[in-house]
């Protein structure tokens, strides 16, 4: 995927207006092939299906998986075989409602994350598929699950949702619409 990153960089040195009229764009590795993906802003709307969730989402290229916020998470094991229950905050809550939450959530644990922080331990996060869709994508995409409710971004997307999808431009936010 060397041609997204290539143009990815592309879009980080285009500065503002690069791609305001545009929303896809050919990507180009040889004649013969050419792959379409969405150009998305620094920020945009994740929706988690089939609960028709929006959320707030920052667009982290650093992050290698995507991370939502998740509470009264809870490791348990069903017929032999890792499980999580947690609940998510309701969307676009305001900072008195963020503890309101949805119905309990449960999925298998599809693995365990060591996060590393920077000025802080390191710490273990639960990871599952999730169903979400941002912009022209969707799809199945692993999160890791840990309480970012005490941040203006409920939601990180990573480079694991990126790979193949989109290409960000920094200069740009909420440009798909947040269909």
């Amino acid at each position: 995927m060397t041609r997204i990153f290539a143009l990815g960089a592309v879009a980080l040195l285009c500065g503002t207006g690069c791609f305001s009229n545009a929303r896809k764009i050919a990507v180009s590795a040889d004649a013969d092939q050419s792959t379409s993906v969405q150009v998305i802003g620094q920020a945009e709307y994740l929706t988690v299906l089939p609960l028709d969730f929006r959320y707030h989402a920052r667009i982290d290229t650093g992050a290698t998986t995507c991370s939502i916020s998740a509470l009264d998470i809870e490791r348990f094991e069903r017929d032999g075989k890792k499980w999580v229950r947690f609940r998510l905050p309701l969307p676009d809550a305001t900072s008195k409602e963020k503890l309101k939450k949805s119905d309990v959530l449960e999925y298998p644990l599809t693995r365990e994350v060591n996060i590393k922080r920077h000025g802080a331990p390191d710490q273990i996060r639960p990871a599952v598929k999730l169903n979400v869709r941002l912009g022209a994508f969707e799809g199945r995409i692993e999160f890791t699950l840990t309480d970012r409710t005490k941040y203006e971004f409920p939601v990180l997307v990573g480079r694991n949702l990126l790979d193949g999808n989109a290409v960000v431009d920094v200069s740009q936010s909420y440009v798909t619409g947040g269909k």
